[in-house]
């Protein structure tokens, strides 16, 4: 379940959702790999791509910038899935 959390959480980072462009990769306080890649759509929706492969579908973006404790949240559709 740790690395499920770790997979969720970009450190350092406050990126507003405008600053989630297409192709854009940050990575996870799980370290190595484990990073989300962010793809936007011709109708400005926002999807992550986890390292899961197979078993982490890509999340929407539901509810974006989130005001929380000197950082933002945005709220997805799905649990991310780290890749093994």
């Amino acid at each position: 379940m740790s690395k499920v959390l770790q997979l969720h959480v970009v450190p350092d980072t406050a990126a507003s959702s405008d600053d989630l462009t297409d192709g854009l990769e940050l990575d996870t306080l799980l370290g190595g790999k484990q990073h989300l890649k962010f793809r936007r759509s011709k109708k400005d929706a926002v999807k992550i791509d986890a390292p899961g492969g197979e078993k982490s579908k890509p999340a929407l973006l539901l509810k974006p910038d989130v005001a929380a404790c000197k950082t933002v949240v945005h709220v997805i559709d799905t649990v991310l899935v780290p890749d093994t």
